[in-house]
């Protein structure tokens, strides 16, 4: 069960989660990013900064307010019944990822790329969003909001998703894959299938990159 620091998340307190996540991302590609690419850093030691360390810092914050709330640390973190009350990692504009380079490194023969990105993919991608989202904040928006919890999470889930979709379109296009996902989340009362999905939903990338890495 919660425990008793766990308190719920009514839209006063998701909305600002939300946005400030976003707005995280937003600063990352649009300031950061420019901000480095004019001092001349490389586009992989740019990729390490926007956006692998953002999405690392969603896992880590996760992992700290369970942590916080009194949960033991498993895999993955908030994940069971006991702590209950997942596009492509891309960077805009003229980020490197063409079908025979990863960010201005040539792919072939380079299979090291692969492991990087994967790592990067399942422990900022996928572990950042679905322990942050589903993991921490979902059971505490159903504290709020009961069985409508993961309609009002899949709404905010896909607004987040803002920074690099900025058209009514995209939102409209995003919302039923964010609540399904919600929905199942809460549904299973388990952050796995989530997890799962998120993965082989942004895999794309780590397909291209493995095969130009070994000549496919």
């Amino acid at each position: 069960m919660p425990s008793g620091r766990t308190l719920p998340a009514p839209p006063r307190i998701a909305v600002p989660v939300f946005a400030a996540s976003s707005g995280l991302f937003f600063f990352a590609l649009y300031v950061l990013l420019p901000a480095l690419r004019r001092q001349g850093v490389s586009w992989f030691a740019t990729f390490n900064l926007v956006p692998a360390l953002p999405l690392a810092l969603l896992s880590v914050v996760a992992i700290v307010a369970c942590r916080w709330e009194g949960y033991p640390l498993s895999w993955p973190p908030c994940a069971t019944d006991s702590g209950w009350a997942g596009q492509a990692t891309g960077v805009p504009g003229g980020a490197r990822f063409g079908p025979d380079d990863f960010m201005g490194i040539p792919l072939a023969g380079r299979w090291w790329l692969g492991a990087y990105y994967a790592a990067v993919l399942l422990l900022g991608n996928v572990a950042g969003e679905e322990l942050w989202w589903r993991g921490y904040l979902l059971p505490r928006q159903e504290l709020a909001h009961g069985r409508a919890a993961w309609l009002v999470h899949g709404a905010l889930w896909a607004g987040f998703h803002l920074f690099f979709q900025w058209t009514l379109w995209d939102l409209v296009r995003m919302l039923p894959t964010c609540c399904a996902l919600a929905f199942v989340a809460q549904h299973c009362r388990n952050t796995w299938p989530g997890v799962v999905g998120h993965t082989f939903g942004n895999s794309g990338l780590l397909i291209q990159i493995v095969r130009g890495a070994f000549g496919g």
